[in-house]
């Protein structure tokens, strides 16, 4: 039977020839790496140079012939994530793209899971970063701002998943509403918060959805939001990273790429309560809808996550 493993990437900050010792990095890679999953786990990046070899060296190290690559990136058609696919092998390099390419070379077969789109393990973690800095939560507007995607018209990918993440969080009846803004293509946090203050008079609570403690995170994306009359909004600047929700949602990724492309058999015991098993579950969709298509969430019934989700 074959050993699985799990490669996990995310974006990772390119500081250099020693990006791999920037504290935000190696806080991220020690953080991800230490959640004792039931199968040999890696985490690297996909913006540093040449790091998808050694990822996968050292899985197969380790005995692994079966890997798991699951993206901690949103969902995206651009180069930087169209470049490390291409390096694993699933797509042509990109062309007019700078980016160093470094095509991976292993014996073991390796499956592409599901990029960080809707999940209500990932609206736990938004909700619980909008109620940090909420002081009524009933009478506040919860608003999320998205890095989005600079080419049309690759950007209505994330502008999707936003929404159905919107309206994850919209159905838990915590908020007034919830509302979301991107960064790319255009700017658009300034332009809808102030039509959601004019429409409600509300004061909005608001996050990011970025993975890494960046500049992004801290200044980029709220930019919009900081021109906003001083008292009518609160940003909470955390990343998704760390939160208790990343293990159960690692494990979900796990049994779901494995049983979607052949191997339920290989499943490990622990991630089998991530999957639903409810013939009616949104989540037993036609496997021949891409994932990227497909609701990506039970929005119906009660399916066995790790917490009740009615």
């Amino acid at each position: 039977m074959a050993q699985v493993g799990l490669l996990t990437v995310s974006h990772g900050l390119p500081a250099g020839p020693r990006a791999m010792e920037h504290p935000v990095n190696v806080f991220v890679k020690g953080y991800l790496e230490e959640l004792s999953l039931p199968v040999p786990h890696v985490h690297d990046y996909c913006q540093i140079p040449g790091r998808l070899q050694p990822a996968i060296d050292q899985l197969t190290a380790q005995g692994v012939d079966l890997v798991v690559v699951v993206f901690l990136y949103p969902t995206s058609t651009n180069r930087e994530i169209q470049n490390p696919r291409a390096e694993l092998g699933f797509a042509d390099p990109p062309t007019d793209w700078s980016f160093p390419f470094n095509p991976v070379t292993t014996s073991a077969r390796i499956l592409l899971g599901r990029t960080l789109g809707t999940h209500p393990l990932l609206a736990d973690i938004l909700v619980d970063r909008l109620l940090e800095v909420a002081s009524d939560p009933p009478n506040e507007v919860a608003h999320f701002i998205i890095h989005g995607d600079q080419r049309y018209p690759s950007h209505w990918l994330h502008e999707q998943k936003a929404e159905e993440l919107a309206r994850l969080i919209r159905r838990r009846g915590l908020f007034a509403d919830v509302t979301w803004s991107t960064f790319y293509p255009e700017p658009t946090t300034e332009q809808v918060c102030r039509e959601v203050r004019a429409r409600t008079g509300k004061r909005i609570v608001a996050t990011t959805t970025m993975l890494e403690d960046t500049y992004f995170n801290q200044e980029k994306l709220p930019a919009g939001l900081f021109r906003l009359p001083a008292g009518s909004y609160a940003y909470n600047p955390k990343p998704l990273l760390p939160h208790p929700a990343i293990r159960p949602y690692l494990l979900f990724c796990l049994a779901e790429t494995l049983r979607e492309q052949g191997y339920p058999e290989l499943v490990p015991e622990e991630a089998r309560g991530c999957w639903c098993t409810r013939p009616d579950c949104k989540l037993n969709a036609d496997p021949r809808v891409h994932r990227e298509e497909r609701p990506l969430a039970c929005l119906t019934v009660e399916c066995g996550w790790p917490r009740d989700r009615s």
